[in-house]
């Protein structure tokens, strides 16, 4: 049997090769297993990152969008005090304002 091992596997790994160093089989299925663990954890890392970096692109751009309405409203309540302010007599417009075409 053993010479069909070692003629199977060559001449360097023999049963008595095996068997002498028998500690290092459990030690190199533990860094196949490691590695591959790690590698996992690793991609399943990335793919978080990617969803989380998704997040907050909605969420900055709903950020921008709530700020852009405090400032126009801001805007408005600013420019109604001033005009009660200077007493004016200026009202709200009805109907939005149309555009002219020139011809």
């Amino acid at each position: 049997m053993a010479k069909g091992f070692s003629s199977l596997f060559g001449s360097g790994l023999t049963v008595g090769y095996l068997v002498k160093n028998w500690p290092l089989i459990p030690l190199v299925f533990l860094l196949v297993f490691l590695t591959i663990t790690l590698r996992y954890d690793v991609r399943n890392n990335k793919l978080a990152i990617k969803g989380n970096e998704f997040t907050l692109k909605c969420h900055k751009s709903e950020l921008i969008d709530k700020q852009n309405k405090l400032q126009f409203l801001c805007t408005n309540s600013q420019i109604d005090s001033l005009l009660m302010l200077h007493h004016s007599t200026l009202k709200k417009p009805l109907s939005p304002p149309a555009r002219v075409m020139d011809r």
